[in-house]
């Protein structure tokens, strides 16, 4: 009786199998007590029988799925080639705000549904709106992504990213006072507030304050300049009322950078033909924005004599005065 039993229970686990894997189904997206907005789709998988997929809002109209889609994932599951899933676009900001049901049916017969919520802009499709943000330290602390509005998809789209590594890279991991240290003839130290990141001519930027009152941006190279030939990851250019600092540096810690000093006159509103390549560290010391300022009158007095050992010297090279040079428009346009 042995064999025959052994039969028996192969053919027992496979009846039970085959049901599953046939019956076996997920709709993905909208997530069930999640969120949906702008132009998106509607999708998931379903082992056969998957032709004739449809799916309702909200007990509407019956809307087609493309089916078959390729899924990977799912060819265990059904025990086939993996093509299980369906899909098919739609514009979220057609159903207003509020709860909504999506059901997906398969010959008419229900097999998933999903719960979710939509927020719309007012319209079911905004038109000749724009607009391109930084989110600071996302998808982590110290890294930064780039957002912009994309009429088409209603929603926005991240267009950039930087930061990561250790130690971290980003724009928002540079928040605090630093002091930076260059040596021409003599040594100088410039203080500056780090205190925000935000988007200036479609560049994420960190703006700040300098002791002496100037106003100073960051931005990383290639974002300002993509073919300077430069090995340095940021740049950043401080503007008084009578002279300008430029910097390129690189991250050697959390609480270091190092790099390059060059300065010039500002001439009109803008910075004039920057002198000289000077080393430069610099140290944050501290991550807070609210350390008291020196005596302006100390560090104008500095700034005069740090500005005519500048001069004395040659012009800073092409790819550095180029790269600042935009840097400059980008502090302008501020």
């Amino acid at each position: 009786m042995r064999g025959p039993t052994i039969i028996w229970l192969t053919l027992l686990a496979s009846l039970l199998a085959c049901p599953l894997a046939a019956h076996a189904a997920v709709l993905e997206v909208p997530g069930n007590g999640g969120h949906a907005s702008g132009v998106g789709f509607i999708a998931g998988w379903k082992c056969p029988p998957n032709d004739d997929i449809t799916v309702t809002i909200d007990g509407g109209t019956p809307l087609p799925m493309a089916t078959r889609i390729s899924r990977g994932d799912t060819a265990s599951v059904c025990g086939n080639d993996g093509r299980n899933g369906f899909i098919s676009q739609f514009n979220f900001n057609l159903l207003g705000d509020g709860t909504h049901t999506v059901v997906a049916r398969q010959n008419g017969v229900p097999f998933a549904q999903s719960t979710f919520s939509v927020v719309t802009l007012g319209q079911s499709f905004l038109r000749g709106a724009s607009g391109r943000y930084v989110l600071s330290d996302f998808p982590q602390a110290g890294q930064s992504t780039t957002v912009e509005w994309s009429e088409g998809a209603q929603n926005f789209l991240i267009v950039g990213r930087s930061g990561g590594g250790t130690p971290s890279t980003g724009l928002a991991s540079l928040i605090g006072t630093w002091d930076f240290r260059f040596t021409i003839i003599s040594t100088f130290t410039r203080r500056y507030f780090f205190d925000h990141v935000e988007t200036v001519l479609g560049i994420p930027t960190l703006v700040g304050d300098g002791a002496l009152g100037e106003l100073i941006i960051v931005t990383r190279l290639e974002d300002i300049d993509p073919d300077s030939p430069l090995p340095y990851e940021y740049i950043a250019l401080a503007q008084g009322l009578l002279t300008c600092d430029g910097y390129v540096f690189n991250r050697t810690s959390e609480t270091t950078v190092s790099g390059l000093h060059t300065q010039a006159v500002v001439v009109g509103d803008e910075c004039g033909t920057f002198f000289g390549e000077h080393p430069m560290t610099g140290t944050r010391i501290s991550t807070s924005t609210s350390l008291a300022l020196p005596p302006a009158a100390e560090g104008a007095s500095e700034a005069d004599v740090a500005t005519a050992e500048a001069l004395a010297g040659p012009p800073a090279s092409a790819e550095l005065g180029r790269a600042l040079d935009a840097l400059g428009s980008a502090l302008g346009a501020r």
